[in-house]
């Protein structure tokens, strides 16, 4: 067989996503399984994407618990504020 991506080149294996036949310079070993680099390229892709949200993620919670700070010390700052006479 040949590559999907290089015909003059004969396949060593078989993309575990696509199963498409490739040539050892367009195919990876990943974690045991073989993936061609087009398969590669969209799992990074989707992999830096997750990341990403992840971090969004963060972002937002940070945000919140600022505002929960801000919250908290504005009402602490409101009743000492009352008290005096």
């Amino acid at each position: 067989m040949k590559c999907f991506y290089h015909p003059q080149l004969d396949a060593v294996g078989t993309c575990a996503q696509c199963h498409k036949m490739a040539c050892r310079h367009c195919i990876e070993d990943i974690g045991g399984s073989l993936l061609c680099m087009s398969c590669l390229s969209i799992r990074q892709h989707q992999a830096e994407l997750e990341e990403q949200s992840i971090e969004q993620v963060a972002i937002q919670r940070t945000r919140n618990r600022i505002r929960w700070g801000s919250w908290i010390v504005g009402i602490f700052r409101d009743s000492f504020r009352r008290q005096k006479p």
